[in-house]
């Protein structure tokens, strides 16, 4: 599998907890990566998801 370690998400667009602070802010949260979720993530989520089953 390869993944794409070069492009960064525009976190500052929204619903991100650790980029929705003012422009000149600098957050001070955990060590977390802002690449994009690999598909193999994404898709194994989908199916287990489309389940259905939730508890």
């Amino acid at each position: 599998m390869d993944y794409d370690f070069e492009t960064l998400n525009k976190k500052r667009a929204g619903n991100s907890a650790k980029w929705d602070v003012g422009q000149n802010e600098l957050p001070m949260t955990i060590a977390d990566m802002d690449f994009k979720t690999a598909p193999e993530i994404i898709q194994a989520l989908q199916d287990k998801i489309s389940m259905g089953l939730f508890g």
